[in-house]
Formats: structure tokens, C-alpha cells, sequence
């Protein structure tokens, strides 16, 4: 029996996405990897702002969210599975006070959820301890992480078996004293007010599917469309792009 997603294309609904993705905010979006290339090594940034991701050791062209478009697979095994967004227009455009990522996954079984491995979805770190991730953690969970000079804000959202796509998002802001955490649209917790980085993005630092580069804690499954914005994007902005 075809699944929703697969009942989407059909229709020709979704096919659009992106254009959904690239309208949400698109003053504050800094970048836009959609990671459907069929080959080669570059991931384009559709944000228009040319900060350009490098693939190493993914299977590209795989089936995507169900836009019609594919996406790559990660082995879960080598560490040099990941895609590198680094670059020093991205490094000088990100904000830690405030702030959006997001990511659509997708395991690559329902025995990844208790592999006992720490799996990153996308990671930023700043090489001295402080970062902002999504992964899952050891024990059917995913967490959502931010570190700062110090500080630490985190939630795990437990009890998860998932084998379907999963639209994932994380938001921070000084300014509202708050981070806030998404599962499929839904907004699932808010922390406490993140405090802010003191360092800057590390060049190893800015990965999809990896902590970082030559690091573990690889993803195992499949990963699409990632973005960042340098503001907090809404909950009626994330519950719409959860959906095709």
C-alpha cells in the first residue's frame, strides 16, 4: 500500500518544497542545503548566498522526503561519512544569540534507535567545547542541544521508534530567553535562555551527519534539506515546513 508520502508525489503535491523552505523567512535564512544532488562532491546552497557543503563517503541520489526529489544515505559506519558546511562567509553569518536550524531524518532501521550509538543529524561546534547539535541519543531518543560559554540547555525527547521521515528543527534566542525544540512541526520543549557562544564556528566544526570532521557518532539513515536562519523561526513557521 503506497505511504502518504509516496500518495504525495503521486498527486504532485510537495514537489515544491523548497519553495516553501526558501520563503520562510528568507532575509534571515544564511543557508539552504536541499542535499539532493545524483552525484559529485559539492552540496549546493540554495539560499543564495553561495556557502556550499562538501560530501564525503555518502551514497547520493537515494529516495528523498517524498518531493520527488532524492538525498544521500549515511552507513552509520565509516567516520568519514558526513557533509561538510563549513565555510568563512557561514562562520560570519551565524548567530549564537539567535538562531534556526533544521533537518529532515530518517533511520535507516528501527534497530538504529537502540544501536547504543550517539548519531548526529547536524552539528555545530566551536572546537572549544560549545556547540549546537541535533542526534539521537543511545536509548531511542532524540536530543537537542545548546552549549555555551559554559552553560548547557538540552532536552531528549524519548520513547521514539520512527521509521518514517522526521522533520527536526531547533531555535534559540537571547532576545526571548529561550530555546525551543520540534519533532514533525510540533513544538515538543522550551529551555531556559541559551547563553550565548564566546567562540566562533570551528573549521572542522559545521557537519551534517557528524560531530565533526574525523569524528563518530555518525548518522545511520538517510538526511535532507538543512538549513540555517540567524533568527528564530516560528512555530507556525516550523509546523508548515514539516509538512509537504
Amino acid at each position: 500500500m503506497a505511504t502518504p508520502r509516496i500518495k504525495a508525489i503521486l498527486r504532485g503535491s510537495g514537489r515544491n518544497y523548497y519553495l516553501k523552505l526558501l520563503s520562510a523567512k528568507p532575509a534571515n535564512l544564511i543557508a539552504y542545503w536541499p542535499l539532493w544532488e545524483a552525484s559529485g562532491s559539492v552540496a549546493n546552497d540554495f539560499s543564495g548566498n553561495a556557502r556550499h557543503g562538501a560530501y564525503t563517503g555518502v551514497t547520493l541520489g537515494e529516495i528523498g522526503i517524498g518531493d520527488g526529489r532524492t538525498c544521500p544515505w549515511f552507513d552509520g559506519i565509516a567516520q568519514n561519512d558526513r557533509v561538510n558546511v563549513y565555510s568563512t562567509g557561514l562562520a560570519s553569518a551565524v548567530s549564537f544569540s539567535e538562531g534556526s536550524i533544521m533537518v529532515w531524518a530518517k533511520v535507516n532501521s528501527a534497530a538504529v534507535w537502540t544501536d547504543a550509538v550517539n548519531r548526529i543529524m547536524f552539528s555545530l561546534n566551536s572546537g572549544g567545547g560549545e556547540s549546537i547539535y541535533m542526534d539521537k541519543l543511545d536509548a531511542s531518543s532524540i536530543r537537542f542541544n545548546y552549549t555555551g560559554n559554559g552553560v548547557t540547555r538540552n532536552y531528549a525527547l524519548a520513547g521514539l521508534s520512527d521509521i518514517d521521515w522526521m522533520c527536526l528543527a531547533f531555535t534559540w534566542s537571547v532576545a526571548n530567553a529561550e530555546c525551543k525544540c520540534y519533532k514533525d512541526g510540533v513544538l515538543v520543549q522550551t529551555l531556559l535562555a541559551p547563553d550565548p557562544w564566546t567562540g566562533s564556528l570551528w573549521v572542522d566544526g559545521a557537519n551534517i551527519g557528524q560531530v565533526y570532521v574525523g569524528a563518530g557518532n555518525n548518522w545511520h539513515g538517510w538526511l535532507a534539506h538543512a538549513a540555517m536562519w540567524n533568527t528564530p523561526l516560528t512555530e507556525t513557521q516550523v509546523a508548515n515546513l514539516a509538512a509537504l
